[in-house]
């Protein structure tokens, strides 16, 4: 027995036969290889210096310390941004650092980077 929809489906599954298709035959994008020089640049050490870093911080709770150059989340997001400013002047500029202003609104108007000197 036909019902109502059944007509419906059977044009859909012919409308999209060809689109499902094409989409399975379409290659994978090839392998970046600065992925590979990503990962092998990569270091145990420098993972744990950083972490080390950002505990010397005591905290990261949002609602820690905004002002402080050596404890809370703002000590934490200027090491942060810091350290990508770094990496961008090593590779000219090939990153965009900024604070996010407006991540997480809450409240008590903390939780997001916003306290950030210059």
């Amino acid at each position: 027995m036909q019902t109502p929809s059944t007509p419906l489906i059977a044009w859909l599954a012919i409308l999209a036969g060809p689109l499902m298709a094409e989409a399975q035959e379409t290659p994978p994008p090839p392998l970046d290889p600065r992925i590979f020089e990503i990962v092998e640049a990569s270091s145990a050490e420098r993972v744990q210096r950083d972490i080390e870093t950002l505990v010397g911080f005591g905290t990261r709770n949002t609602n820690s310390d905004t002002l402080s150059n050596s404890r809370g989340i703002g000590a934490a997001c200027r090491w942060i941004k810091a350290e990508f400013d770094r990496i961008s002047a090593v590779c000219g500029g090939c990153l965009e650092v900024f604070y996010q202003r407006s991540l997480v609104d809450s409240p008590s108007g903390s939780g997001r980077c916003s306290w950030a000197r210059t």
